[in-house]
């Protein structure tokens, strides 16, 4: 379960799905190209579509996955040293000042709602602060999280961890539960409170929860950043490529899009003047 696209085929029949998948393809003229995703370098399914198409390459997105050990003592004692000192850091900051932190666990139907509020204002409130997007800001993908959680709530798939001090709800980090892994998506926390690092510490109490579950593993999402490196995952590359028709049309259009692409503002024209054979 992931915001990356890919394909789903039996491991055991990559090669012929790929065979087929061109056969179809050269059978059909109506298409100029054709935008592959979620592609795993290594996989059977990519190895033969590039023996059988011109493929160009054109992005990649790791995923990052956490390997669970059976305490939360063995899986810190696992992580780089600078890593477990942060974490370190993060307990003792707030005992110093004597406060304790305290996790809350959204999982019911009815305690979905109050737990998304309360990560709205805290993602919100750390877009501001990075001076970043705020991926919830638009009000049809904020209804579509809270009808989704909605729904994995009845199914016991949705978890939302928040962290409070004082009753305070501080950070928040979204969750989904499969079967032996827990996917965590999105998260915020209140900037003011940045040197306690508790964007850090709801993470930490999130992949605890998963150990105490007895998870297989934890899924620290998509992209590259230094704050999923941290922890050390296993990373496993998704890439995307291109297929372009062998004829002129076809690649003069398809480099033409590209060029579109690249400068925005493009875009609406681009399409209307490809009409219905725009890929």
């Amino acid at each position: 379960m992931t915001e990356q696209p890919a394909p789903i085929i039996d491991p055991a029949r990559e090669s012929g799905v790929a065979e087929a998948l061109v056969a179809d393809l050269a059978r059909d003229r109506t298409w100029n190209w054709v935008a592959w995703e979620g592609l795993q370098p290594n996989a059977e399914l990519t190895r033969r579509l590039a023996q059988l198409l011109e493929l160009r390459w054109i992005s990649s997105q790791p995923e990052n996955i956490l390997h669970l050990t059976p305490t939360w003592e063995q899986f810190r004692l696992g992580l780089r040293r600078h890593v477990r000192d942060s974490l370190r850091h993060c307990y003792n900051s707030l005992k110093t000042e004597g406060l304790v932190a305290h996790l809350d666990v959204a999982a019911k139907p009815e305690e979905i709602r109050p737990a998304l509020e309360n990560f709205f204002r805290l993602h919100t409130a750390i877009a501001q602060d990075h001076k970043r997007p705020d991926r919830f800001a638009d009000p049809i993908t904020h209804r579509f999280l809270i009808e989704i959680y909605s729904r994995f709530a009845n199914r016991d798939m949705a978890r939302i961890f928040t962290l409070s001090i004082g009753g305070i709800p501080l950070a928040s980090r979204l969750g989904f539960l499969l079967p032996d892994c827990l996917y965590l998506y999105y998260g915020g926390y209140d900037p003011s409170w940045r040197k306690f690092s508790v964007g850090t510490t709801v993470t930490a109490e999130a992949i605890k929860y998963a150990i105490a579950r007895g998870l297989a593993r934890v899924h620290l999402s998509m992209g590259a950043d230094s704050f999923k490196s941290r922890w050390s995952p296993e990373i496993r590359d998704f890439c995307g490529a291109v297929c372009v028709r062998d004829d002129l049309y076809s690649r003069a259009a398809y480099e033409l899009y590209s060029y579109a692409r690249a400068n925005t503002g493009l875009m609406k024209g681009m399409k209307g003047l490809l009409g219905r054979r725009f890929a």
